[in-house]
């Protein structure tokens, strides 16, 4: 569907604007990633909608994208394979965000803390695809501690209020953590380019 939608629109393209065939395969990367992107939001929104909880589906999302763009970290081999692992993923913290609220807030500080040692040690992860300075690394790494932190502050007071968002933000900042994991251990036994 994707590389479909994709087609038409570089055809649209070609056809009106004048350009080079590597400015087309930069068209079509960004093309691809964004229709990727719009897939993904939709896919929670509905995921949401089903389980009735719209707002744990925004909170899994706004915290999710805001963090992930600095951090980086897991990469599917396909569209397909990463609207699953971004679908399974908010699931998880759907259904266990109802076990976590129940927990004492000093278990959900000890996640939140090693979450954030993951971003600071690990944080940004390298991407063939999206290559980083070291300068930008840099940028990257304070940004995300910046965010994490922030986000961790606001999930604990969520969290001590006894209101249920907390958990939920603090399990999307924790699969944020894991994928930056998995990333760096793909890379390393081969099976992602850094």
């Amino acid at each position: 569907m994707i590389n479909l939608l994709t087609q038409h629109l570089l055809s649209f393209l070609k056809a009106n604007i004048n350009t080079t065939e590597d400015d087309i395969e930069v068209y079509k990367y960004g093309i691809e990633i964004t229709i990727s992107s719009l897939l993904n939001i939709i896919i929670i929104l509905i995921l949401s909608l089903i389980f009735n909880n719209v707002i744990s589906g925004l909170c899994f999302l706004f915290c999710f994208i805001l963090l992930r763009q600095f951090t980086g970290g897991y990469h599917a081999e396909s569209y397909f394979k990463c609207n699953l692992a971004l679908a399974i993923s908010y699931l998880c913290v759907l259904f266990i965000s109802n076990f976590i609220a129940k927990l004492p807030l000093s278990f959900v500080e000890g996640l939140l803390i090693i979450g954030l040692i993951v971003v600071i040690i690990f944080s940004p992860v390298n991407n063939k695809h999206k290559p980083l300075t070291e300068q930008k690394k840099s940028v990257c790494k304070r940004v995300s501690i910046i965010i994490y932190s922030s986000l961790t502050v606001v999930s604990i007071v969520l969290k001590s209020l006894r209101i249920y968002y907390g958990a939920v933000i603090a399990l999307t900042l924790l699969v944020v953590a894991l994928m930056i994991i998995i990333e760096i251990y793909m890379q390393k036994e081969g099976y992602h380019e850094s």
